[in-house]
Parts: structure tokens; sequence; C-alpha cells
């Protein structure tokens, strides 16, 4: 058996509602050409002692490429560790699975997998 929630809010509470979930969101642009995505290109396993370039660009609101710099940080530094956070040199330092992170400003990406194994 499925339960389904269903939420009612009362007539008078729904301008309320509204203002809150707006509120919860942070503030919405519409310029189009503001960052609102990244797309990360990172090995899916590397070798303990390898190094590798982490590759990333930042997209508009078309989905187009943007001039944008793109940082990285390991989330997990025992295993993963960013040489140089604007370039993407990175190197695998323990076995294991690591975590990375692209940004640019203060957009983040989701957490990104690397695994990292013995030789």
């Amino acid at each position: 058996m499925v339960r389904v929630a269903v939420c009612r809010v009362r007539r008078s509470l729904a301008p309320l509602a509204f203002a809150a979930a707006l509120l919860a969101c942070g503030k919405l642009g519409t310029n189009l050409e503001e960052v609102v995505a990244l797309e990360v290109v990172l090995p899916d396993t590397i070798v303990v002692g390898d190094t590798f370039v982490a590759r990333g660009r930042a997209l508009n609101g078309r989905g187009d490429s943007v001039a944008a710099q793109v940082f990285w940080s390991s989330l997990d530094t025992a295993i993963i560790v960013v040489l140089d956070s604007a370039a993407g040199d990175t190197y695998g330092r323990a076995a294991g699975s690591g975590r990375m992170q692209a940004r640019v400003g203060a957009l983040r990406s989701n957490e990104q997998r690397v695994i990292v194994r013995e030789p």
C-alpha cells in the first residue's frame, strides 16, 4: 500500500505560505547570462601517485559556456589533494573514494567521486 500525504493550506494562510517559500528559495534572478550550472569532467578511477587535471566550465541560463574561473577543492584531502585550485591539478594521495567539488563564485557543483586505487 502506498500512502500519499496531501498538504492543504487554508486560504487565509496561502499568501503567507507563498512568501515563506520565496524566502526559503533565496534570490531568484531572471538574467539568462548569469552562471546557473557547472559542467564537471573528472576521471572515474586513478592510481595512487597519479596526477590529473580536473576540468569544468560554467554555463549560463541558456546552457552556453560562460568565461568564468572554475576553482577546485577536495573534500577528502587524505585521499585526493588539489595541488592548484585554479588550474585543477590534482594528486591521488591514498587508496579510497575521494570527493571533489568545483566552484564559480558562490555556485558549487555537486560532490563528484573519484576512486583512487593501489597500483
